[in-house]
């Protein structure tokens, strides 16, 4: 009978598939852990072991990753914005140009908040340094480039 067992161990050990009713080949075991399983057509050996395994799903990382990537971004959105607001009451920045870099930033902002961090850089660049000016586009971009290195 085909089935799914752990490669190099002592013991035969044997995946629980009970409740599972795809292909092998897309098992999670296999898909995301090819060097530690395989599909065998050998004889179950009666004193196998069994095991169940605890195995998330592609779904549920991606989930875990996109909510990580949002509660990053309100962070980051809301220590830019606080930084940006003590330069704009200590004289470095006009409220003129507060209004309208902050207009301009709500969909690069939308953007980190929902975790679409690569869609926000596009955005940013494609806004540019000439209205919100070159030391926040730099700061920005710089954030952006940081983000998606180490999380990408």
């Amino acid at each position: 009978m085909e089935h799914i067992r752990q490669i190099d161990t002592e013991t035969y050990t044997v995946i629980n598939l009970n409740g599972y009713e795809g292909d092998l080949d897309n098992h999670p075991t296999i898909t995301e852990y090819p060097e530690l399983f395989e599909i065998s057509e050998d004889e179950i050996p009666e004193n196998a072991q069994y095991l169940n395994p605890v195995i998330k799903t592609k779904l549920e990382t991606e989930i875990e990753k996109q909510l990580k990537r949002r509660q990053d971004g309100i962070l980051i959105t809301a220590q830019i914005t606080a930084e940006y607001k003590i330069a704009v009451s200590l004289g470095y920045v006009s409220e003129e140009q507060n209004r309208i870099s902050t207009e301009e930033l709500i969909p690069v902002n939308s953007f980190i908040q929902l975790g679409e961090w690569k869609f926000a850089k596009s955005k940013l660049i494609e806004i540019g340094s000439l209205i919100i000016g070159e030391t926040l586009y730099d700061k920005l971009l710089e954030v952006l480039n940081n983000y998606i290195d180490n999380n990408y």
